[in-house]
């Protein structure tokens, strides 16, 4: 999603691990094709939705700002949604976020819209914290794990399986091509989509053969590998402009995806 902020940079100022662990162990439950975490942000009890696609560090819900008391900021930020429509959000410093083993300090956060307002739990960790770490989503086993740049070692031993060129985003969003039966498509890895999807105007133009709203390709060959088949819903997005899908809750059902953001280009490895 497109992005712009006023007066203020989105950032992660520092962690500390509270276990003594080198990776910060994150364990989710699944609920509406969702990943959603457990986290307590200035010691309030928070549930967060793991959204590699979502805008920022920190998105949270208005109820949830005012109960975790975070501070005002004299900057807003303005965001399109998936559906092309842009709105000015409220931003905010969270001075204590607790996620896993680790403790994080002095997050910005901004005031949650679209369709983030309607999603479970309280807000979403979005991609501007998950990318300063090589994040494996292990959906699964129930569990996000995140390796720092100084667990680069331990990162590269859990990033196993078959390696998935992506292509350089100015916006900072992850994404791949894949080839389905019907020819290449570019495609957004977002954990925050609760399946895969087509953009609608994509399935037109190309005359995909939609179904019950839904495109079954047997073919969905990422790098050298082939994970079809896989289900694609037809929807009418529009954001991002650059990409023809997205990569969603289905396909990270059964597979164990490792982004790695930390080296000179976005890896992703799939198993």
């Amino acid at each position: 999603m497109k992005a712009l902020l006023l007066g203020c940079a989105t950032f992660l100022a520092g962690f500390t691990a509270a276990s003594g662990r080198a990776e910060i162990i994150v364990p989710v439950e699944i609920a509406h094709g969702n990943a959603i975490a457990r986290a307590t942000i200035n010691g309030v009890p928070l549930k967060l939705v793991i959204d590699l696609g979502g805008l920022g560090s920190l998105s949270l819900k208005p109820d949830a700002i005012a109960r975790t008391k975070a501070v005002p900021l004299p900057a807003t930020i303005s965001q399109t949604d998936a559906l092309g429509h842009t709105s000015e959000r409220r931003m905010f410093n969270v001075s204590r976020l607790e996620l896993g083993n680790a403790r994080f300090r002095d997050t910005v956060a901004h005031e949650a819209g679209g369709h983030v307002a309607n999603a479970p739990g309280d807000g979403l960790i979005g991609r501007d914290f998950l990318k300063q770490f090589v994040v494996v989503f292990d959906y699964p086993s129930r569990v996000v794990t995140l390796y720092s740049r100084q667990e680069r070692k331990a990162a590269d031993g859990a990033c196993t399986g078959d390696p998935v060129p992506t292509i350089p985003d100015p916006d900072g969003i992850i994404v791949s091509m894949a080839v389905s039966d019907h020819g290449p498509m570019t495609m957004l890895w977002d954990t925050g989509a609760t399946y895969s999807f087509v953009k609608a105007k994509v399935a037109a133009e190309r005359h995909l053969p939609i179904r019950d709203e839904t495109y079954t390709t047997k073919r969905f060959a990422l790098g050298a590998r082939d994970f079809g088949p896989l289900e694609l819903v037809a929807l009418d997005m529009k954001e991002p402009a650059n990409v023809d899908g997205y990569i969603g809750y289905n396909f990270f059902a059964s597979h164990v995806v490792c982004v790695d953001a930390l080296g000179p280009q976005v890896t992703v490895r799939v198993r």
